[in-house]
């Protein structure tokens, strides 16, 4: 995130229409579980599909 690629995430998302896409940011991190978002430590962006 620290690099501004928000709008390249929304696309993405968009593009490979996938329901979910994370945008990390350095010093952050996230725990995924059964395909289940479970811990968020720092700064993600979350973008959904739908509102992409």
């Amino acid at each position: 995130m620290k690099w501004k690629e928000q709008q390249h995430l929304k696309r993405a998302v968009k593009e490979l229409n996938v329901p979910v896409g994370y945008g990390i940011a350095e010093q952050s991190s996230i725990d995924i579980k059964n395909k289940q978002l479970t811990t968020i430590e720092g700064y993600v962006q979350l973008e959904n599909y739908t509102t992409s």
